[in-house]
């Protein structure tokens, strides 16, 4: 096979790059199950971890959690705002948060976005995976088993909540995912299409992943891509589940530039 020389190299990553406009702007915002170390930046559980994919890593702290209290789902609002929703009960400022409930934080203050318990969610679930669709409904997975407005959603599942009823979005075990394994983290990415992560390794569609790695899924085709490799970016994430995920504006592309600039530089 020829090999290829530094110089084209170098022009191959530059066109990937300039085929990806928001490569530079974008992030990956990331919770893991367990204390980590990203390339030199420790992460709790009770952190998020925004990877620019460039090297640098600033953490999202939420103004501090409460002591065995960590964070198992997480979705950027923007303008300084994101929801989360905790593992176990913590009073938040004048909030007290249960595990079946989504908190927005504002950087100062906290309020409840989405009261489960009020809403019909057994005590006991646990909101983990939060996200907002196109229209800007709630799209929540649970860890457990339950009924919402005569629907049973299994942890694998995505529901709509649309401020008053439930609806399903995704029935992940019909559409060929393992029905063993629970989805713990969801992203919105276009329309119908969804980036998800799951807490074990499985394989859909021929596409390989592991529980720190995110997916895309389109109903439509249906089709599967590799969207985050995290173990790849972090060796870090080799022993944690990723459980939030990459905001909009990451793509495939972004990941693959960044791997291949990597190589560009051993080859120097």
């Amino acid at each position: 096979m020829t090999r290829l020389g530094a110089p084209l190299l170098r022009l191959i990553a530059t066109l990937l790059l300039l085929l990806v406009p928001s490569a530079a702007g974008a992030e990956v915002s990331a919770a893991p199950d367990i204390t980590v170390d990203l390339s030199g930046v420790t992460v709790d559980d009770d952190e998020v971890a925004i990877d620019d994919l460039m090297g640098g890593i600033a953490l999202e702290s939420f103004g501090g959690l409460p002591p065995g209290v960590a964070v198992d789902a997480y979705h950027d609002l923007g303008s300084g705002e994101v929801l989360f929703s905790t593992d176990a009960t913590a009073t938040l400022g004048t909030v007290t948060a249960a595990p079946e409930d989504v908190v927005r934080f504002d950087g100062s203050s906290y309020s409840l976005e989405f009261d489960g318990s009020a809403e019909g969610v057994p005590a006991g679930a646990n909101v983990d995976a939060v996200t907002r669709d196109g229209s800007g409904d709630l799209v929540l997975s649970f860890d457990t088993t339950l009924t919402l407005d005569s629907v049973t959603y299994s942890d694998e599942d995505l529901t709509r909540f649309d401020g008053a009823t439930f609806s399903s979005i995704l029935d992940a075990s019909a559409e060929g995912f393992d029905p063993a394994l629970d989805l713990d983290a969801v992203q919105h990415r276009a329309g119908d299409v969804y980036a998800l992560s799951f807490d074990g390794n499985g394989n859909h569609a021929g596409v390989d992943f592991a529980d720190e790695d995110v997916v895309s899924f389109d109903p439509s085709g249906p089709t599967t891509t590799l969207v985050f490799d995290a173990s790849a970016a972090h060796t870090g994430w080799n022993a944690a589940d990723l459980q939030a995920l990459p905001e909009p504006g990451v793509l495939p592309g972004i990941f693959a530039a960044g791997v291949l600039l990597r190589l560009v530089r051993r080859r120097r």
